[in-house]
């Protein structure tokens, strides 16, 4: 794990980049400048200082196609390998097992056929070539066991491995500024519950979510109290939804909630909630605990249909949001509800 000041150093320089670079503040720029500053991915490190070196300005299509080879390129290998790792431990411990109980009912067999065999024939011939048999049964019964102890241990690499690769997953999904998921888990998890939609019809809702006069605010205030307010609206939405639903970092100062099982009605109370409780926060600067103020929220809400993706969808719940905008923010308006 990155050390507390060493996080805080990085992300510092990297939202000094981005703006004196006039570069867009979304997570896939913020992770990628991150990932360039830590210094671990050498390739990449390598590649953006041939751009710098060359005083080649650094377009957003350039970071794209940077986090697309060296960061999610590299994320979904990982979870690909966790996947693999799941599916051969299950195929062994299937195939042993199966090994297992064919070995003693073989077994089991021939000590059958032995009784048997023994009380009529050349029963000394007979009796020679069973005992036999079973000695090399039973040989082969301990070399699966002794197989069984090894795959045990090797159960238990699997197992450590899969958690840290879990870890690893985590931290492939999660906003590294705010701490919610970001917009890759957010893509993930919608594509799963639309599935769970098309089979059931059970209402999906989904909130877009922008902090009123950010850019305003960050002029005014700085970067850093800019980073406090998001850090305080992703606690909030955190706070706020309820546990199915997911939170998350869709750019910037944009935030999207996915709500599984939710009407109109229920999106509406639970985007409410999120408007009234972040209004109701007041700002503070941490070092001198000057008040600043407040800040509030507008939110758009869509609601999924049969044909919807995930990008139909956020369009509505979108221009639901600007709708909002338009008519004196801080405030929540439904997809049907624009005139």
């Amino acid at each position: 794990m990155i050390a507390r000041e060493k996080a805080d150093d990085v992300s510092k320089r990297v939202l000094e980049t981005l703006k004196s670079k006039d570069l867009s503040p979304t997570d896939s720029n913020y992770t990628l400048w991150f990932q360039y500053y830590l210094g671990q991915n050498k390739d990449l490190k390598q590649q953006i200082d041939d751009h710098l070196s060359a005083e080649e300005k650094i377009t957003e299509e350039i970071q794209q196609a940077l986090y697309d080879i060296h960061v999610s390129a590299a994320m979904d290998e990982v979870l690909a390998a966790s996947d693999t790792i799941d599916d051969v431990l299950s195929d062994i411990t299937s195939l042993v097992g199966g090994a297992n109980n064919d070995v003693a009912r073989f077994g089991n067999s021939l000590q059958s056929a032995s009784s048997a065999l023994g009380k009529g024939g050349d029963s000394v011939a007979i009796d020679t070539i069973v005992k036999k048999l079973t000695s090399e049964t039973k040989a082969m019964q301990a070399k699966v066991k002794a197989l069984e102890t090894d795959l045990e241990s090797k159960n238990s690499e699997v197992q450590t491995l899969q958690s840290d690769l879990q870890k690893v997953r985590e931290e492939a999904w999660t906003d590294g500024l705010t701490g919610i998921a970001n917009r890759k888990k957010l893509e993930a998890t919608f594509e799963k519950h639309l599935k769970g939609f098309q089979k059931d019809k059970k209402p999906l809702a989904v909130l877009m979510i922008d902090i009123d006069f950010f850019k305003k605010f960050n002029d005014t205030y700085g970067h850093q109290l800019g980073d406090q307010v998001l850090r305080l609206v992703a606690r909030s939405l955190t706070e706020c939804v309820r546990s199915d639903d997911l939170a998350a970092r869709y750019g910037g100062e944009e935030f999207t909630v996915i709500m599984p099982g939710a009407d109109m009605a229920a999106s509406k109370e639970v985007a409410e909630r999120i408007r009234t409780t972040v209004q109701g926060r007041k700002l503070v600067r941490r070092g001198s605990k000057q008040a600043i103020g407040g800040i509030t929220l507008s939110i758009g809400v869509g609601q999924v249909n049969a044909s919807d993706t995930f990008q139909t969808v956020l369009e509505r719940a979108d221009k639901a949001l600007y709708y909002c905008k338009k008519n004196g923010r801080n405030r929540v308006t439904y997809e049907t509800e624009m005139k």
